[in-house]
């Protein structure tokens, strides 16, 4: 019997190619409220398909369940700017914040850009002071370290300055539109930190949680903020030799009791962030865990991992409502 790990580590990165044809893929939400969107339901003891809408969830989920949502909120991470001196256009997609100013970031171009290039920001406001972005170094992921000059908090001003980051595939002709950056976030996005959204979360309104609520389902939140690791295609011959992007995470104490308490009481567990903590290791006194998920804790399942406790605490299997997976994406083959 070939086990698992054996089968992974014997895949092919072009095993997991399919055609993807454009026409196919959504450009724009449903009109009306998100929670119309279509809902394809797997029924695992009869291995049936169904064909529902995301309005009708709780019917698929019984009282007592615990469903945990991620409550991570897209940065407008898209920045525009003209190299100095030359003027030549530039577009910078913010990944993280290494300190005070200066954040992880991919270039475009980027190839030639050599440290030290200076790229004057477009706001729509004027400044008396010119935002400039100094590229620092270049990673050996091919990705760049920035500083910021000409603001004290740049982060605090990425909604004059900033574009929601809509995925590649779907296409504008101009930026993002109000409708784009309403419906490109989920209602219960709370905190900053993400460069893509967790879409399974999208289809969700206010009324379908009370909804929720009411037919006893458990809501809990985590915060896993969605990164490089999502989107970034994978480029080497085997699956296994990718480098997958840190993301960060945060999981309270009322979270993790919620869990445990779901556990003991035989109760599914529910989740509607994919590569989101499917097993924990959880401190004794069930203090707020935070870290980051590692390139190994994606590949065995988004295991996430205290340093200061090793008391390792299982969840059951988890159901994930999915969003779009691209030929050789991380995500198709984390799942």
């Amino acid at each position: 019997m070939v086990s698992g790990q054996q089968l992974t580590s014997s895949l092919r990165t072009d095993q997991f190619d399919f055609h993807l044809p454009g026409e196919l893929i959504a450009q724009k939400p449903i009109d009306g409220p998100r929670d119309r969107s279509r809902l394809l339901v797997y029924e695992r003891k009869s291995h049936q398909l169904k064909h529902s809408q995301f309005r009708d969830h709780a019917a698929w989920l019984q009282p007592g369940d615990l469903l945990i949502m991620n409550n991570s909120k897209v940065i407008p991470a898209r920045l525009r700017g003209r190299k100095a001196g030359s003027g030549g256009k530039f577009e910078i997609f913010l990944l993280e914040e290494i300190t005070h100013n200066q954040w992880l970031v991919m270039l475009k171009p980027g190839k030639r850009t050599r440290p030290g290039t200076l790229i004057e920001i477009q706001t729509a406001a004027e400044r008396t002071q010119p935002l400039m972005c100094e590229v620092i170094s270049k990673t050996t992921d091919g990705h760049y370290c920035v500083t910021f000059h000409g603001s004290k908090r740049v982060d605090e001003q990425l909604e004059d300055i900033g574009e929601i980051p809509l995925p590649p595939y779907i296409q504008r002709t101009g930026k993002p539109s109000k409708e784009d950056q309403e419906r490109y976030q989920t209602v219960y996005a709370d905190k900053n930190g993400s460069v893509a959204a967790p879409t399974a979360g999208l289809h969700y309104t206010p009324e379908l949680l009370e909804t929720l609520r009411k037919h006893g389902v458990q809501l809990s939140w985590v915060t896993l903020h969605v990164g490089l690791g999502t989107f970034n295609p994978i480029k080497t011959e085997w699956a296994t030799d990718h480098r997958m992007h840190e993301e960060r995470y945060e999981i309270s104490e009322d979270t993790m009791r919620a869990i445990q308490a779901a556990k003991k009481a035989g109760k599914a567990l529910k989740q509607e962030t994919k590569g989101a903590p499917k097993g924990h290791y959880f401190t004794k006194s069930g203090n707020l865990v935070k870290g980051r998920l590692t390139k190994d804790a994606r590949e065995r399942g988004a295991r996430l991992s205290d340093p200061k406790d090793k008391q390792r605490s299982k969840v059951p299997p988890v159901t994930q409502y999915n969003e779009l997976d691209l030929p050789n994406s991380a995500l198709i083959k984390i799942n």
